[in-house]
């Protein structure tokens, strides 16, 4: 199982953070045919 981690700044990410969230699940989805009910991913700042 993969995931992946986003590393940022909070003040720089709070603007994107649910695009950028929705973008990489929906993707990962897509692309490796995972479950849409888990994220895959996690922010950390």
């Amino acid at each position: 199982m993969s995931q992946v981690k986003i590393y940022g700044l909070k003040n720089n990410l709070s603007n994107i953070k649910k695009k950028l969230s929705e973008t990489i699940h929906s993707t990962i989805v897509e692309v490796l045919s995972f479950s849409k009910d888990k994220k895959y991913h996690r922010f950390i700042i």
